[in-house]
């Protein structure tokens, strides 16, 4: 049921397409969005996905629609390949009644939709959830949108080859629960680690090389050298840092028997609640998820003073952020400073609550209404 009277929205349809087989930050941000249009305006939300792609579970979870695109699972397919399934993607477009517009939220959905948008005149956003590289190509199918959402003033900053009256920067919805039973989560994790009681040190994310896992690995190590209680516990996929590399990091650094790798977990709020320390390393993270949802849920974090992180930290603190150049000697330092006394940078309530209103799903989805609203005029 729509808050809004019907002619404060201006689109009846939003179709969101996604290429990829797993749940990455885009997939949830993206459809927390598409839930938060139907809620609010009665928009009706579609992701299109490829058959058997987790994100079609998600939406469905959350009462939006999911269609199958027809396409194989793949981040990015080459530009001929798209440019022949055109034809099919104007028909399912095409078939949709009322005012359309197709929503991307990766560069690899707006190459394969944009051809399609625009044989039909139906607007077209790109939802820019990270650092695109600056190549010729990348920029000429960014230009095919409308409007341009970036979640990062520094995501922002690397398309200032497009007009400012094409660009909005949004942050991302937050639906983190202010209260998760972090008994039991931490109860659950530790049984996984083999011990009665331990202080948990995490890493939260996939293993890609610019997230740094094997630096978290380093680490470890030196934290472990002081204290026999700590345990540490890496959540996430392997990318292009595999499960048998970080093994054999483990195993070299002698923490085998101290260290999880704990895979993919949902929900993200029950694998943080169980920590005492995030521990985020990573370089050009554009508007990461997870330290917004640490802070939310009142879990300190150590992070690279880099990129999103930096704006994560500046804006509304919760944690504490190392210069680029900083080794591991001078992460583990920083993390036994929060160990010894988390409450010196843990939000108190009261400002996590004003925190969870300002980034709630709605008021975002009221965000990007407006920003539909103004490609209209």
């Amino acid at each position: 049921m729509s808050a809004h009277p019907d002619d404060d929205r201006v689109v009846d349809t939003v179709v969101m397409p996604f290429t990829t087989a797993q749940v990455g930050g885009s997939h949830v941000s993206g459809t927390t969005l598409g839930a938060s249009l139907q809620r609010v305006y009665g928009v009706r939300s579609i992701v299109v996905a490829p058959e058997g792609a987790e994100v079609l579970d998600l939406a469905r979870g959350l009462g939006m629609e999911g269609q199958v695109s027809g396409d194989p699972a793949r981040w990015r397919h080459r530009p001929d390949r798209d440019l022949l399934r055109t034809p099919a993607r104007v028909a399912m477009l095409r078939a949709l009644p009322g005012r359309r517009l197709v929503h991307c939220n990766d560069l690899g959905a707006l190459q394969a939709w944009a051809p399609a948008a625009r044989l039909l005149g139906i607007p077209l956003v790109y939802h820019c959830r990270a650092f695109d590289r600056d190549r010729w190509f990348n920029r000429l199918v960014i230009r095919s949108a409308d409007h341009v959402i970036s979640i990062a003033r520094g995501v922002d900053a690397s398309l200032s080859f497009l007009p400012a009256e094409r660009r909005s920067v949004l942050v991302n919805p937050f639906s983190t629960p202010l209260s998760v039973d972090s008994a039991a989560a931490r109860r659950r994790l530790l049984d996984d680690l083999g011990v009665a009681e331990a202080r948990i040190v995490g890493f939260v994310g996939n293993m890609w090389k610019r997230k740094r896992p094997e630096m978290f690995v380093d680490i470890a190590q030196r934290l472990a050298a002081t204290d026999p209680d700590l345990r540490f516990v890496l959540f996430g996929r392997d990318g292009d840092v595999t499960s048998d590399t970080m093994r054999a990091k483990i195993a070299a650094a002698g923490l085998s028997d101290r260290f999880l790798l704990a895979g993919f977990r949902l929900p993200p709020e029950a694998n943080l609640a169980a920590l005492d320390l995030l521990l985020m390393p990573a370089l050009d993270e554009p508007f990461g998820r997870t330290p917004v949802e640490a802070l939310l849920l009142g879990i300190p974090y150590v992070a690279a003073d880099d990129a999103g992180h930096s704006e994560i930290h500046a804006r509304w603190g919760g944690g504490r952020v190392l210069p680029i150049p900083a080794d591991a000697d001078a992460y583990a330092a920083v993390c036994r400073d929060v160990l010894a006394n988390p409450d010196a940078v843990r939000l108190p309530p009261e400002r996590r609550r004003e925190i969870h209103a300002e980034l709630s799903p709605d008021r975002h989805g009221i965000d990007v209404m407006n920003v539909y609203r103004s490609m209209r005029r």
